[in-house]
């Protein structure tokens, strides 16, 4: 993995989201936690966004409508990413 993984677990409307979305490459992976899931709700969920990976974090993916491009990952892969990370940066 050459870029960095991107842990946001904001809601969209919180500033620190946006902040976090502007901030990806296309080497980057993006992992949505928490209330960030609420992201996938929106029309056009990952338009502009430019992570090259996007995982949803959930340990019931089946209760989650994932749209094109984006892979729901559970809490145990999702610490196999973080601990191989070079520096995670947690939004």
């Amino acid at each position: 993995m050459t870029g960095r993984v991107h842990v946001l677990s904001k809601a969209p409307d919180h500033p620190r989201h946006q902040r976090c979305l502007t901030m990806l490459g296309p080497g980057d992976t993006l992992v949505l936690t928490a209330t960030a899931l609420k992201r996938l709700a929106h029309r056009e969920p990952l338009d502009g966004v430019q992570a090259g990976r996007i995982l949803a974090l959930t340990e019931a993916p089946e209760n989650l409508t994932l749209p094109p491009g984006c892979t729901a990952i559970t809490h145990a892969a999702f610490v196999e990413q973080v601990l191989t990370a070079h520096q995670p940066v947690f939004w």
